[in-house]
């Protein structure tokens, strides 16, 4: 099959995830056609995914807006400055479509991107199947349990979620653990899509004295060095989209830009990691079973909901501060690993290809292919 890829293109989740998708598509004979990903006007696509997608196609996409002194999601903010662009979003739709039409793709595989969904809307019609992906349809599932109270998150979360998959054949929930499918929502269950390269990874995992911090706001290293600086003796590598500025001298704190080989390479060896509660940073350590510390951005009401799923899958704690001396002797002392992700997580190609190849085109065969040649001068 030919097949198209929309991906919400901000955080490192959804890039990582089309990235394995297509390592998986790639190896049983499909071809990934086109890559287009929705980033805002101050985004750069990160190297590892240009590494991958070199001729990935960015458009102007809705995004979150965060403040800068308490790294709390702007709810408000958000709606406000994206409704500002509406204008600028009506031609990334049209954009999309064009795309979509020049390459007459077999299939569509959206990874929770809204302007994706508005565009099945107004130009698909069905004419090509689309499945949508991405770990946020879990909360659709009425077996998910959620946080209590925050109706309000809840609904604005769940709303965009119906957005991104209006119209599509299929949404594909990506989890921790199994949960029943919901047939009447076309909602089906499948385990996490990992990077190649983290699953042939083998056993060759270590437990070495240090934590690994992965967090997407980079003023939350800030946070992570005021407790560093009273806890010096313990090591730390911290991977972030941008180098703090601020000078510090301690050897036992190191920072790094994001790379996908190198990040792998300590999560092998860490003894715990430390992040935001992103969904695929917290899959990735328990594939190597190594303990998590999720710490939910303020008003991130996925990752609270990410953060307690997890916390059930046995991951590891969550708390809402970087203060790490609680995890540090969770890590040491307490923590014990689970293999049932790793079982649960090598199942994922072939159900996932199971559920995408069900939109393979038949071929149709022609009365000559069926028959062969007949002269029918003489009937």
């Amino acid at each position: 099959m030919k097949i198209a890829f929309i991906i919400q293109g901000e955080g490192r989740g959804h890039l990582t995830q089309a990235i394995s998708m297509a390592q998986i598509l790639r190896s049983n004979g499909h071809t990934i056609s086109e890559v287009l990903v929705g980033v805002n006007k101050h985004t750069d696509l990160p190297e590892f995914f240009t590494d991958r997608f070199p001729k990935a196609k960015p458009f102007l996409s809705p995004y979150l807006i965060f403040d800068k002194k308490t790294n709390k999601l702007r709810v408000r903010k958000t709606l406000r400055k994206n409704c500002t662009k509406v204008r600028h979003y009506i031609k990334s739709i049209r954009y999309i479509h064009r795309q979509v039409k020049a390459n007459t793709p077999d299939l569509i595989i959206n990874f929770y991107e809204g302007l994706g969904g508005i565009y099945n809307f107004f130009y698909n019609h069905r004419n090509i199947p689309i499945i949508a992906v991405a770990h946020q349809y879990l909360l659709l599932n009425p077996n998910f349990d959620h946080p209590k109270g925050f109706w309000l998150h809840r609904t604005l979360v769940n709303l965009n979620s119906n957005l991104t998959a209006i119209g599509a054949d299929k949404r594909l929930a990506l989890s921790f653990t199994p949960f029943p499918d919901v047939f009447q929502k076309q909602l089906f269950t499948v385990p996490p899509l990992l990077r190649q390269e983290v699953l042939n990874a083998g056993s060759d995992v270590n437990k070495e004295d240090f934590l690994l911090a992965y967090v997407n706001q980079p003023s939350l290293t800030k946070e992570i060095m005021a407790w560093h600086d009273q806890n010096q003796e313990v090591r730390i590598h911290c991977f972030t989209p941008k180098i703090p500025t601020e000078e510090y001298t301690n050897p036992n704190l190191t920072f790094h830009k994001l790379d996908a080989t190198l990040f792998l390479s300590f999560m092998k060896r860490c003894r715990g990691v430390v992040t935001t509660a992103g969904f695929e940073t917290v899959c990735e350590a328990m594939y190597f079973q190594k303990p998590v510390l999720m710490i939910p951005l303020k008003n991130h009401y996925e990752q609270r909901c990410n953060a307690l799923d997890a916390v059930r899958a046995k991951a590891g704690i969550t708390q809402s501060d970087f203060n790490l001396s609680r995890f540090w002797d969770f890590a040491l002392n307490e923590f014990v690993p689970d293999s049932s992700f790793k079982h649960w997580a090598n199942s994922a190609e072939e159900m996932i290809l199971e559920e995408v190849e069900e939109f393979e085109p038949k071929e149709v065969q022609t009365y000559e292919a069926k028959f062969g040649n007949v002269n029918l001068g003489r009937l």
